[in-house]
């Protein structure tokens, strides 16, 4: 099975891959666009390591919402874990793709917002045809003991 993950940011970000490491969320001088640029592509769940990224990125006491479904830590993680079973079992590949990201840092801390718009692009097993649909994503990073951490994860798709 391929699990296939194209990402393309339009400010000329390089592509990122699913095999990319979990980045620690305690680096100091990177900056919450450079952190952007890693840490959602290891726990969105079309790659086999999600479950350690969302464990390093998601505060506990999050505040998640997936359509119009609202979640807790727990709750998402386990909906998260769905989507990687339904993938992994009837998907030839499913890739997102960012359209369009913006990107506002706190004046005083780690955290900020982010909002980023994308395609998601995934295949049947065994059909020839490629579903194409719209994805976002509204996000709030703080700072929890030094660490970057989603506190806020407000998700839309029309493809699940």
């Amino acid at each position: 099975m391929k699990l296939a993950f194209a990402a393309v940011l339009v400010s000329a970000i390089a592509p990122l891959v699913a095999s990319t490491p979990v980045a620690s969320t305690s680096q100091p001088e990177q900056s919450l666009e450079e952190w952007w640029k890693v840490v959602p592509w290891t726990i969105f769940p079309n790659n086999s390591n999600w479950e350690a990224g969302f464990n390093a990125a998601f505060a506990p006491d999050v505040k998640a919402t997936f359509n119009r479904v609202d979640h807790d830590y727990n709750s998402l993680k386990q909906f998260f874990g769905g989507v990687y079973s339904v993938i992994s079992k009837n998907y030839d590949f499913l890739s997102i793709t960012p359209l369009d990201v913006v990107v506002l840092p706190n004046p005083n801390d780690k955290g900020g917002i982010v909002v980023m718009t994308g395609r998601e692009e995934g295949a049947l097993k065994g059909s020839d045809t490629v579903r194409v649909e719209r994805d976002a994503v509204f996000a709030v990073v703080k700072e929890i003991n030094g660490e970057r951490r989603f506190t806020e994860w407000r998700e839309v798709t029309n493809f699940f």
